[in-house]
């Protein structure tokens, strides 16, 4: 064997038996990467929730949604943040209600920015929700009516497949259940923090 970049033989071989990744440890859990290829959008009524589970204790302090930039400007649309602790019978552990949705302005790309909800109260101060090690939802339901082009998006990264698995839909009425299978699947852009 011989390259003229790595030497012969075995030394060629030692100069490239390495690999490195790097990895970021943050505030948040994230399926995505950071880029949608599509997006998913609720109707009137309609709950979407993903499930994350903590190995520890923990506190949840805010959400972050990535709205991607679509056919209709929705930041008159309403929706209502829920979380579920453990799983997602019955009615939720915390909620925020009538918020609009906020594009990112300044961000190094606008485009895939996210934006971020801290948890407030009907007082509009701040109120972190205990999170003991184990399941937890984070939902959005649409709250304002609309059709299906000018409903609230939520961007979806198509990069992570076995995420269908933590998506579950309600319209409101019934229980929850997980996504079809033939879903597009991928990873909704919601982070909690």
């Amino acid at each position: 064997i011989q390259n003229a970049s790595l030497g012969e033989g075995r030394d060629g071989i030692l100069l490239n038996d390495t690999t490195s990744q790097t990895t970021v440890f943050s505030n948040y859990f994230a399926y995505d990467d950071g880029s949608a290829e599509s997006a998913v959008a609720a109707q009137e009524g309609d709950l979407i929730a993903v499930k994350f589970t903590s190995s520890v204790d923990d506190t949840l302090r805010g959400v972050q949604f990535h709205f991607p930039h679509l056919l209709s400007d929705v930041t008159t649309q309403d929706f209502n943040i829920k979380v579920w602790i453990g799983d997602l019978e019955g009615e939720e552990d915390f909620s925020m209600n009538l918020l609009n949705p906020v594009y990112p302005d300044v961000v190094y790309d606008t485009l895939q920015g996210f934006s971020s909800f801290p948890l407030r109260n009907n007082s509009g101060g701040l109120t972190p929700v205990a999170l003991p090690a184990g399941d937890f939802y984070i939902a959005w339901e649409q709250q304002s009516p609309c059709d299906f082009t000018d409903c609230i998006p939520v961007g979806m990264d198509r990069n992570n497949p076995a995420a269908l698995s933590t998506l579950f839909y309600s319209d409101g009425s019934n229980g929850f259940e997980p996504f079809p299978q033939n879903f597009t699947p991928g990873a909704l852009m919601v982070r909690p923090v």
